[in-house]
């Protein structure tokens, strides 16, 4: 659970409006919860969609709408769309344990498989990142159609995890296929605000 607080500035005069903003998901979901932050008068739900299922979301939106109260202005839905991510592909085993110190190979068909197109973004200059950057590795060298990297940390890195670096860009199109079928699914439950 992350609670936010947004301050909007509002027209010339700078007034100031505050609205509450929680995200929801399998930690805060109960009924019980849901009360809790209703009654504290969140103004705005927010649904990350990189996560579950659609259907999943559809039923939290029918909880929430469900349990505020009919003489309070309802609060908004923001689904926030997963959009473009860099994926390792399938590792050896679906886990590999990455121990700190310990070198691996960063590319296709390596220990940590990343696509070529992702490789060739990749710089010695910066660190790369695994999870979310829970993982960070430093590139000892090139070798063909990769790297050969050094962990910074140690962490059980499973496949399809995010990558990252500083300067990597995605080239593809946004919004997403996936992002694309969110949207339709979310604007039938009548979503307030997408992120």
């Amino acid at each position: 659970m992350v609670l936010f607080t947004i301050i909007a500035f509002l027209d010339i005069k700078f007034v100031i409006t505050i609205y509450n903003l929680c995200t929801i998901g399998p930690a805060s979901d109960n009924e019980k919860i849901l009360k809790q932050f209703i009654n504290g008068r969140i103004d705005v739900f927010r649904l990350n969609l990189s996560h579950n299922s659609v259907s999943y979301h559809i039923n939290l939106i029918n909880k929430i709408r469900k349990f505020y109260p009919a003489e309070r202005q309802k609060p908004a839905i923001l689904a926030d769309l997963p959009g473009p991510k860099f994926r390792i592909g399938k590792i050896n085993g679906d886990k590999l344990d990455i121990i700190t110190g310990k070198e691996y190979g960063l590319g296709e068909s390596l220990d940590i498989p990343v696509e070529y197109d992702i490789i060739k973004q990749l710089s010695a200059n910066y660190p790369i990142l695994l999870s979310d950057g829970k993982v960070k590795l430093k590139i000892i060298k090139r070798i063909n159609h990769g790297f050969i990297v050094k962990a910074m940390n140690s962490y059980t890195l499973l496949s399809k995890q995010s990558i990252s670096q500083v300067g990597l860009s995605y080239r593809g199109k946004y919004p997403t296929d996936e992002d694309v079928e969110l949207i339709k699914s979310m604007l039938k439950s009548k979503i307030d605000i997408f992120g």
